[in-house]
């Protein structure tokens, strides 16, 4: 059962990043694509996706396999937001050899021991672990004997690891660790916490003192974002609920995406929601109420329906019509008839190479070429081959579509590696620059028709020049 606040809130678009203007890594490479971004460019995005990324390489920094180095001096960087709310990246460590400059006097352990001094263990740390405990003493499918304060959760998977949550207990056969989180504990740490339980086939159930959505701070936003757009809270009027109806209840703050003309909009709600109402995702290390990932899909989905017709069906004639050097001019115009006059749109089958892009990335969604008479790997050898600057699109898309798995088939991985090693992060020509620049026009058309690569999208416009210092492209 779940209770309401107030009346449907007003929705809004995702919120996009400011970026730091200066003092930060102004270019990092991603080895994954391996392309040079310029950082003010590529950190343009929704502040979703950059949670998400944050969260990534926090993960893969203490793999110290990091997917974004400072392009300049080769040291992995973090993904942070200043004071202001301005995201940018710096340096993991700096000893002064790399011309950007991102750090203070204080290393990080400095810093978290000034930080932590006196805070762990403060009255509203102390408030808020007693009215977890309370409210778990009052569910009847926790099992009493499991809960615990501030008692060691030793590994099995390594003997040697320990962690101390603030709580746990075993409700329904999963052991389930409860963390306070205050402004005090870095994203590292929450990651680093996330592995073990994950490694030792617990949950980690971050637990907030309070949830707004007007003034959420970015420690918030590290529980937020990787945890399906919900955040979780506990109140006396909470432990109130949960000792009155015996189970565990919360508050929980989550976003859902709406659909408004041909925009995917997003809305904040707040509820008081059962612990049975949500979904545990343990391989992920997520558990939610609403699942926002499923809904921005079908929004995603249901905004390029028009008139009761999915439009990449009806694109994807035009786009074997164009590659296929059939008259197509006709059919492009009365398709974009249909399709939102607020987005721009090639006037010609030109456009930069647009419906070549387009036709990466439906045939990752077909499983076959479409507008080549190809099977997906040979597109996929195409691309490398004759559109380099194209594989992030083709790449991302096989990714979300689920077609990976092509590139580990026995006869194809060590010739496929060896090409795509030999053309990512090759610098741009003059060619790949006139197609990438008029193409530039057509980003938001682009990001509208294939939402699954918006980052993708945004990298490839990343290795073009600031639009203001272009010459002779257009």
């Amino acid at each position: 059962m779940t209770a309401d606040f107030g009346a449907l809130p007003v929705s809004h678009l995702p919120e996009l990043a400011e970026v730091v203007e200066e003092g930060f890594v102004e270019e990092v490479r991603d080895g994954r694509s391996g392309e040079v971004h310029i950082s003010s460019e590529f950190l343009h995005r929704e502040v979703r996706e950059l949670n998400l990324l944050r969260a990534e390489q926090e993960d893969q920094l203490r793999a110290d396999d990091p997917r974004f180095r400072c392009a300049h001096c080769g040291v992995g960087v973090t993904l942070r937001r200043s004071p202001q709310g301005r995201w940018h990246f710096r340096h993991l460590v700096e000893d002064g050899s790399c011309r950007y400059q991102t750090k203070g006097v204080f290393s990080q352990d400095e810093f978290d021991a000034r930080r932590y001094n006196g805070q762990k263990e403060g009255p509203l740390h102390i408030r808020m672990k007693r009215l977890i405990r309370e409210s778990l003493e009052a569910d009847r499918s926790v099992d009493p004997g499991s809960i615990g304060e501030e008692i060691r959760w030793k590994g099995k998977i390594n003997p040697a690891t320990w962690r101390k949550p603030d709580l746990q207990a075993r409700r329904n056969d999963v052991r389930i660790a409860f963390e306070v989180q205050l402004s005090s504990t870095y994203v590292n740490v929450m990651r680093e916490r996330r592995q073990f339980y994950l490694t030792e086939g617990g949950l980690l159930f971050w637990i907030l003192p309070s949830i707004s959505e007007q003034s959420r701070r970015q420690f918030e936003d590290d529980v937020l974002y990787p945890n399906n757009c919900n955040v979780f809270a506990v109140d006396q009027e909470t432990r109130d609920l949960s000792r009155m109806r015996g189970e565990l209840m919360l508050r929980c703050g989550y976003i859902e995406p709406v659909q408004e003309g041909w925009q995917v909009r997003e809305r904040w709600h707040e509820k008081i929601v059962a612990m049975s109402e949500l979904t545990v995702d343990l391989e992920n290390q997520r558990i939610f109420y609403f699942d926002y990932e499923t809904a921005r899909r079908a929004v995603e989905q249901g905004v390029r329906i028009v008139g009761g017709e999915n439009v990449l069906d009806e694109i994807r004639v035009v786009v074997e019509r164009v590659l296929g050097h059939d008259e197509a001019l006709e059919s492009w115009r009365a398709l974009k008839k249909k399709l939102p006059n607020e987005l721009q749109w090639p006037m010609d089958l030109y456009g930069g190479q647009f419906f070549t892009a387009v036709a990466m990335y439906l045939s990752a969604r077909q499983g076959s070429g479409v507008g080549w008479n190809y099977k997906l790997i040979q597109v996929a050898h195409l691309c490398a081959d004759r559109y380099p600057y194209f594989l992030p699109i083709l790449e991302g898309a096989f990714r979300a579509f689920g077609r990976s798995e092509i590139f580990t088939e026995p006869r194809y991985p060590e010739k496929w590696k060896a090409k795509r090693d030999k053309v990512r992060g090759l610098p741009l020509d003059d060619t790949a620059k006139v197609h990438l620049t008029r193409l530039r026009h057509f980003r938001q058309a682009m990001e509208w028709l294939m939402p699954e690569v918006k980052q993708e999208i945004a990298g490839i416009f990343s290795r073009l020049p600031p639009i203001q210092e272009e010459r002779g492209y257009r």
